[in-house]
């Protein structure tokens, strides 16, 4: 039975695909036994790879040897969805070139285009929860941010001061922009976001912060955090599960020149 292998890949460069062929030919593997078609192509979001094998025997011998490559080469390598075709026995030629094209048609086209919306609806979402927040900032409605955290949601700000459960992060945020960072607007912007599950995502941002006054009384710069985020999605609706906020450090040489 012929098994099509479907590898999406979100974060892939075409020279890190370049790279694995060449690793796979390296090994005597450009052309491996029992592959009867290739096909690959970048996503807006990384890469796509199909393989079609005559039988998973031969599939499962090859994915032996591809991924430790892939480990190598992608450090987190996805993990492939397998989809079975078990109509190609009884072709061939012509005949099994014209059904193959079909099947890539189907498996590579329109999957894509399908994924890469639903992503981007998701992505979409994840940044009008962070707008959302960023106007309850702008508000100094500490309830209103607590509210966009999962029962159970973490955050620790850049100073170490925890805060574990909903309540918690309603006191901890209420007090941040009461007191130091009163009167303060800021604003998110969502770098990556890596979506572990269709429901549960983790997330890069930028956090500004302007209007922010020193001890003296003197207007202090914008204020530039880096933001890590954990989200999830329950009933309909994207959840700040876990925030860490915080500023990186200058380089030694920087540091010292400042």
């Amino acid at each position: 039975m012929a098994i099509a292998v479907v590898f999406q890949v979100p974060g892939m460069t075409a020279e890190q695909y370049d790279r694995v062929i060449k690793d796979l030919q390296a090994e005597g593997l450009g052309a491996p036994d029992g592959r009867l078609f290739h096909v690959a192509c970048p996503t807006p979001d990384g890469w796509f790879v199909v393989d079609l094998f005559e039988s998973e025997e031969k599939l499962g011998k090859f994915a032996g040897s591809l991924m430790p490559i892939l480990a190598a080469v992608l450090r987190r390598p996805s993990l492939p969805s397998i989809r079975c075709i078990t109509s190609l026995n009884k072709m061939k030629g012509d005949m099994m070139r014209r059904y193959l094209f079909m099947v890539l048609i189907g498996i590579v086209l329109f999957p894509t285009t399908s994924c890469t919306q639903d992503r981007q609806k998701e992505e979409a979402a994840i940044q009008a929860l962070s707008d959302k927040f960023a106007t309850a900032w702008n508000q100094a409605d500490g309830t209103a941010m607590a509210m966009m955290y999962s029962e159970d949601g973490c955050l620790i700000d850049p100073f170490g001061v925890e805060a574990r459960g909903r309540q918690a992060v309603e006191s901890l945020l209420t007090q941040t922009v009461t007191t130091a960072l009163k009167g303060t607007t800021t604003r998110f912007t969502m770098d990556y976001i890596r979506f572990l599950k269709p429901d549960i995502a983790f997330v890069d941002a930028t956090q500004f912060i302007n209007g922010a006054m020193s001890p003296e009384g003197e207007p202090l710069p914008e204020a530039k955090l880096h933001l890590v985020l954990s989200v999830v999605k329950k009933n309909g609706q994207w959840w700040f599960v876990d925030a860490r906020p915080y500023w990186f450090r200058l380089p030694p040489q920087e540091a010292m020149e400042q």
